[in-house]
């Protein structure tokens, strides 16, 4: 359409969430708890598995998982994915996401580092 613009698309997410393990929730997934999100982590893992350096998924917020708890995916949730390869999951918002230890230690966030909320 001639002179539409979008000022916050997300459609850059569409190709990454093709590119990523499908983490969402039924009906889009089939992904309603922790384990099933990590079992279809490994999975695609597995089939998708080259000289892959690192790994990804897409996944709605673990709040819409019945059987999780409300705060969401933790970094040791991602640990049991895989503790050798970094492994980032982002919400099919793009807002927010989470890493496991591996990614973390990657990108230099550890105990010491601080919250920037706090400033």
């Amino acid at each position: 359409m001639p002179g539409f613009v979008d000022p916050h698309g997300h459609v850059f997410n569409t190709g990454i969430q093709a590119i990523s393990a499908n983490l969402l929730p039924r009906p889009d997934g089939t992904v309603n708890d922790i384990a099933e999100m990590q079992a279809a982590f490994k999975a695609w893992a597995a089939q998708t598995r080259r000289s892959r350096r690192s790994t990804g998924g897409s996944s709605a917020s673990a709040t819409t998982m019945p059987s999780s708890r409300s705060s969401g995916i933790h970094r040791d949730d991602l640990d049991q994915v895989s503790r050798e390869l970094p492994v980032v999951i982002v919400h099919q918002s793009g807002h927010l996401g989470a890493m496991n230890s591996k990614a973390l230690e990657l990108v230099g966030i550890n105990a010491d580092t601080k919250d920037r909320r706090a400033a």
